[in-house]
């Protein structure tokens, strides 16, 4: 596999993680963006800020300066790139996921007319319950049938877990760069191995797995469910932060019990170990309680009507606890 790839969404997570991610491996990285004053201004300026902020003891500040970006109406330099690389990576939100899929059908329609183009991997980055269907499904409804069979046996779609988060940076660092980055800094992005065609890109900060699905439920019902909690619970009680919710006896026991009781739900189900979900629990909560990073109850409770949706990470959990028997009390305190 060459050292290139394209990163569709210059977004924060685009760029504050895949970016940062594949920059430190060596890669050579167009972003491609549907904001236009972004990709013109990002692109004069020539470099943006990552701050990794771990914990108060382990902070890092990155300069990512290695990289071009793209307008999507570029269609030629859009698809010079795309034919230049076997990876991408597709890092927008669920309601840009038809334009984005129109696009890359374009692309695999010229690239099958390629005798010597390699596969095609795209990861998948999107913080929703199994997206790998609904896309596909989209970029086969632009596709000629050629084009469909092409996508069958030539383009990967792997789906992705995102755990690393990235928050409103201060007025000292947009100040010093208004494209800076605030993130929690952490370092895997777990990606479906099954699904690639080529071989994986073998970098620091990768980690292959075979059970995509069951992870990605556990950490919706995990990260994301713990989130709400706090979000829903504390602003019940007018907190502004994460962190004032933690620091809430009454929300945080919420937040461990609901925990607790998926966990149990994941280990049935899922057949997790009791030290795996162990470890993997006091993850979640050592990420959560991160108080240089000023997480707000706005940005981890926002869009409430999908995130009360069956499978999403509070009602989901629930049912699931269900299923296996267990009573979902502490989710059922914040579903209410």
């Amino acid at each position: 596999m060459n050292n290139n790839i394209v990163i569709w969404g210059a977004g924060k997570i685009g760029r504050g993680f895949i970016g940062d991610l594949f920059y430190r491996a060596g890669y050579q990285i167009t972003f491609i963006d549907a904001d236009k004053k972004l990709t013109e201004t990002l692109g004069a300026q020539g470099f943006y800020t990552v701050y990794n902020l771990r914990s108060e003891a382990d902070q890092e500040k990155k300069l990512i300066d290695r990289f071009s970006i793209l307008h999507f109406e570029e269609r030629i330099k859009v698809q010079a790139a795309l034919n230049s690389t076997q990876l991408m990576a597709v890092v927008v939100f669920p309601p840009a996921f038809e334009d984005t899929a129109k696009r890359i059908a374009e692309h695999i329609e010229e690239r099958r007319l390629r005798k010597d183009a390699p596969p095609l991997d795209i990861i998948l980055c999107a913080n929703i319950h199994h997206p790998e269907p609904g896309f596909r499904k989209l970029i086969d409804s632009f596709l000629s049938e050629e084009g469909e069979k092409y996508l069958r046996q030539n383009v990967g779609i792997a789906e992705s877990l995102i755990i690393r988060m990235a928050v409103e940076p201060t007025d000292e660092m947009k100040k010093e760069d208004p494209f800076v980055v605030m993130t929690n800094g952490y370092k895997l992005l777990t990606v479906d191995k099954k699904a690639l065609k080529n071989n994986p890109p073998d970098i620091e900060g990768i980690r292959l797995t075979e059970r995509i699905a069951s992870e990605e439920i556990r950490k919706m019902y995990t990260y994301n469910m713990v989130h709400a909690v706090y979000a829903y619970l504390g602003k019940l009680k007018n907190y502004t932060t994460v962190m004032e919710s933690i620091n809430d006896k009454a929300v945080q026991s919420a937040a461990l019990g609901a925990l607790e009781e998926v966990s149990r739900a994941l280990q049935k189900e899922y057949n997790f170990t009791e030290q795996e979900m162990n470890r993997w629990n006091q993850e979640v909560l050592e990420n959560m309680a991160n108080p240089i990073l000023r997480d707000t109850i706005n940005r981890v409770g926002g869009d409430p009507k999908r995130k009360l949706q069956n499978k999403d990470r509070l009602i989901g959990p629930a049912m699931l606890c269900r299923k296996n028997g267990i009573m979902p009390y502490y989710l059922t305190i914040a579903i209410a």
